[in-house]
């Protein structure tokens, strides 16, 4: 899973609102903290944002298409706006062009599910 999520950097966070309107973006920086935290960044992501303020619960899936297998990660997020894994996040998108970082949101994972990819 670790590898997976090192080789495609990109996954489709899944957050909804209180009421439990969903909203689903790309984030190409997730990225594992330990064996029970990812972490990606929000720089665009006023919905995912706002979102999690209201609902910490969010879903994350990482898929290698080509290679057909994936995961979701289901769990927790806290945003974060300081802190080791803020200023781990703000070196890897530093000289990216992109825009300032908003926060960093770290998922405590409670649940991995594979993703069948075959038809």
């Amino acid at each position: 899973m670790k590898n997976l999520i090192s080789q495609v950097r990109l996954c489709y966070a899944a957050t909804a609102s209180k009421d439990g309107m969903p909203n689903v973006s790309p984030k190409g920086s997730i990225m594992v903290v330990d064996d029970k935290t990812l972490a990606f960044a929000c720089m665009m992501s006023p919905k995912t944002v706002s979102n999690l303020k209201e609902n910490p619960k969010i879903a994350v899936a990482v898929v290698d298409a080509q290679a057909r297998k994936g995961f979701q990660f289901k769990g927790k997020a806290v945003l974060e706006t300081s802190g080791k894994i803020f200023e781990q996040m703000s070196a890897r998108v530093a000289g990216m062009k992109l825009p300032p970082l908003q926060c960093v949101v770290r998922i405590a994972v409670s649940e991995v599910i594979p993703i069948p990819t075959k038809v």
